[in-house]
């Protein structure tokens, strides 16, 4: 029960390379892109029926 209550933090990395972190930019980009655009497309094919 004790080990229940107990969290550990997580550890911050800091890349300083350029390549990487537009890499990691354009993956986060991508991924919001992708949801919003299912949300859109979804949303005006309900409204098309």
């Amino acid at each position: 029960l004790r080990h229940f209550f107990t969290y550990e933090t997580t550890r911050f990395v800091v890349v300083k390379n350029w390549s990487v972190g537009i890499i990691n930019r354009i993956v986060q980009v991508a991924i919001i892109a992708y949801f919003v655009g299912l949300v859109m497309y979804f949303s005006f094919a309900c409204m098309t029926l």
